[in-house]
């Protein structure tokens, strides 16, 4: 646990926790490390690490991205969290997904929740709530919320101070019509100073940091991330990440790296670039092309989440990891609808896990017709069914399936 332990003190000092986690180091410890020299504080974190590090928990959806946006906020397309490597502060990748702890497991360097709306947090709606938990995995996890007035975003950080995370993470690049519909997501881009003023009031509240996912801008005519970037960084935001596509452009043409630069050199605060990133050498480029602190990656890890660790690797000047085998594929397929049921319930849990096993069969021979599978998926014993006919097809196709071997992600 040590590599990974150095790996959360980075993070915590990149997004200026220290003060945040010496008070909940002070709530945390008991009786028994009482006699702990508190004289340095991250040599006392190291040891209790699973006390106190594994206190944080991983929820899932950021890198902030929001429905669909590799912010989770089915940053994942599974209403995923993000996930960011950010290099020489966080050294991993930051995810934001329904369900984190695998993207913890295979490198993510802090997780969000899924997008949860500051109104029905307001308002107490215990589904919404729900969306706010998660498991304990050793990493920073932050909450992310939408609204489009300050007022209402105020309040609904306050009324979410007694749940277990470690920051406030407010979306304004969710390009979803039904959250833009409302003037909330990237509809902010089109003011920066409500955007300045919606941060203002959620600091207002919680004694946690408060972290700002955005986009270029909302359109052609309208490109803004700088100008809302130095209002959010104004009011007091901790780290800002930016998809470098307008909202109008959802998620085609490329990316613009120029406007990550463009925002990394008028803001002093860590920024992560997102957009595109589904191999290491993209996260490679985006770093060294726009300056920018790490990388948020969403949509890219659909049914790859060893995609952490490859970028990781590249990112650090490491070796590249060993690629997962067939059996390793759907292994974390099956746990991550284990856990998906585990959160929600079954009957919430596996239509929405069609989606997300049909990222599984990429690359597969016959991968059209496992894909129907996968449209079939009712229970969670079907899930049995499903990776019994991946391993047939591969046989029918002559291939070995049980080979050990490490063979590429396709």
């Amino acid at each position: 646990q040590v590599p990974e332990t150095l790996h959360n003190i980075r993070t915590i000092r990149a997004l200026g926790l220290e003060d945040y986690m010496e008070r909940r180091y002070d709530r945390c410890i008991g009786a028994g490390y009482a006699a702990m020299e508190r004289t340095n504080f991250y040599d006392a974190l190291y040891s209790p690490v699973v006390l106190v590090l594994n206190a944080v928990v991983v929820g899932i959806v950021m890198l902030l991205s929001a429905s669909g946006d590799p912010t989770v906020l089915t940053f994942f397309g599974m209403s995923v969290g993000t996930s960011v490597a950010v290099i020489n502060y966080i050294s991993r990748i930051f995810a934001p997904i329904e369900n984190l702890g695998m993207e913890i497991q295979h490198g993510a360097g802090f997780t969000v929740s899924e997008m949860v709306s500051s109104r029905a947090l307001v308002y107490h709606d215990h589904k919404t709530v729900s969306l706010l938990k998660a498991q304990p995995n050793g990493a920073p996890y932050g909450v992310q919320i939408f609204g489009e007035v300050p007022e209402i975003m105020g309040e609904a950080a306050a009324a979410i101070e007694e749940y277990d995370f470690d920051f406030l993470d407010i979306n304004m690049g969710c390009p979803a019509p039904k959250i833009v519909s409302g003037g909330a997501g990237s509809k902010l881009m089109l003011d920066p100073d409500l955007c300045g003023k919606i941060v203002e009031q959620v600091l207002a509240h919680p004694s946690r940091p408060v972290t700002v996912k955005m986009r270029k801008g909302w359109d052609a005519d309208h490109i803004t991330a700088v100008e809302c970037a130095k209002a959010c960084e104004q009011a007091g935001a901790s780290l800002i990440a930016v998809h470098a596509r307008t909202r109008e452009q959802m998620y085609t043409p490329g990316i613009d790296l120029d406007i990550i630069a463009k925002v990394k050199d008028a803001v002093h605060v860590p920024v992560l670039g997102n957009g595109d990133i589904h191999t290491a050498e993209d996260a490679v480029t985006m770093v060294r092309e726009t300056g920018c602190d790490g990388v948020m990656i969403a949509r890219g890890a659909l049914g790859d989440p060893w995609l952490f660790e490859r970028v990781n690797a590249a990112l650090e000047g490491a070796p590249a990891p060993k690629e997962p085998n067939l059996q390793a594929r759907m292994n974390a397929l099956r746990r991550q609808v284990e856990e998906m049921v585990e959160q929600k319930g079954e009957f919430v849990a596996m239509p929405q896990a069609r989606a997300q096993t049909m990222h599984y069969m990429k690359g597969l021979k016959g991968a059209a017709s496992l894909r129907r599978y996968c449209c079939e998926l009712t229970h969670l014993e079907d899930i049995d069914r499903l990776i019994e006919a991946v391993f047939d097809q591969q046989r029918k196709a002559g291939l070995d399936p049980d080979d050990t071997r490490q063979i590429p992600f396709p």
